[in-house]
């Protein structure tokens, strides 16, 4: 089991039934929305465009919704990129209609009713388009901090918040949000199965699953004692804490961390260690001394993310 290193949950089941009613309710709001704005479109002494501008502004918002959900219930990251680029021209459509709309509204000399649509679908819009510009700009920054990754470090990124599932290990994690990038997991650790950097911060993360060899029985507080001599024996003045226990969702580990140098250079690491259904499980979170601050924080976010596919 050896631990060569080199230089935001498992969510408990609390939040997972939180985020599948919320993402129900993100679906069933704006379809509401969009066949009340649609029944409107008929109704006499209305502005059309205006009406038909909030159900294809509701209708846009339901299917980002319904990307987002997909997500979340399926783990295809992949999903909400795809319907957000479906979303987008029908939203445009929709602003392109308000704006007729409220055109001939003004300049109608009958009184003309649903200008509250038309304006409705113009501010919602707006929302929409800052959310897909604020998007696009993460996008760019992670974009222009993965330049500083070696290239063969890097891979495809996934969708944050959506499931990468490891069934030969019997683990999965949720892809973590913010400056984190997935990176080629044996480049920190031949053993590793994942592995992500936050190139800003220097700070990086790796799960390693080892499977129990047939007739090996030992307790799970010896394997944490295993993992915890591992950077002793490469930095004999390494500091190492004591292991306290530590659960993720259903998951009973301990966790410990350490202070050590190794190639001249001071870092903080911050490991959990879990043995589960013939496998042993070590989280493993690090960064440079001098950013030791930020080193358990971050792992305590990274740590909740990981699970098991069988309870």
């Amino acid at each position: 089991m050896a631990l060569v290193l080199q230089s935001d949950a498992e969510h408990s089941e609390a939040y997972k039934i939180g985020t599948t009613i919320g993402a129900g309710v993100g679906l069933l709001i704006p379809l509401i929305l969009a066949l009340a704005a649609a029944k409107t479109i008929s109704g006499p002494g209305r502005n059309r465009k205006c009406a038909l501008s909030l159900a294809l502004m509701m209708g846009a918002w339901f299917l980002c919704s319904l990307g987002y959900a997909i997500t979340q219930w399926t783990g295809f990251a992949g999903a909400q990129p795809v319907f957000v680029f479906i979303a987008a021209p029908v939203a445009l459509g929709a602003g392109i209609l308000a704006i007729l709309g409220l055109i001939e509204v003004v300049g109608s000399k009958e009184p003309v009713r649903g200008s509250w649509q038309g304006i409705t679908s113009l501010v919602i819009v707006g929302i929409f388009g800052l959310a897909v510009f604020a998007g696009f700009l993460t996008g760019m920054s992670k974009g222009i901090a993965a330049r500083g990754i070696p290239k063969d470090w890097r891979m495809t990124q996934s969708t944050p918040g959506g499931q990468l599932d490891f069934p030969a290990k019997n683990f999965k994690y949720t892809i973590p949000g913010g400056n984190w990038i997935q990176i080629v997991p044996q480049k920190l650790n031949p053993q590793a199965d994942l592995a992500f950097v936050d190139p800003g911060r220097k700070l990086y993360f790796m799960v390693l699953a080892h499977k129990i060899n047939p007739g090996v029985d030992l307790t799970q507080e010896k394997y944490v004692d295993i993992a915890r001599n591992e950077l002793k024996e490469l930095d004999p003045a390494a500091v190492v804490s004591e292991a306290t226990p530590e659960t993720l969702g259903t998951l009973a580990g301990s966790a410990f961390s350490v202070e050590a140098t190794l190639k001249n250079q001071s870092f903080t690491y911050r490991e959990w260690v879990c043995v589960h259904q013939g496998h042993v499980y070590q989280l493993v979170a690090w960064g440079l001394r001098s950013n030791g601050a930020a080193v358990a924080p971050a792992a305590a976010g990274l740590f909740a993310n990981f699970g098991v596919i069988t309870p």
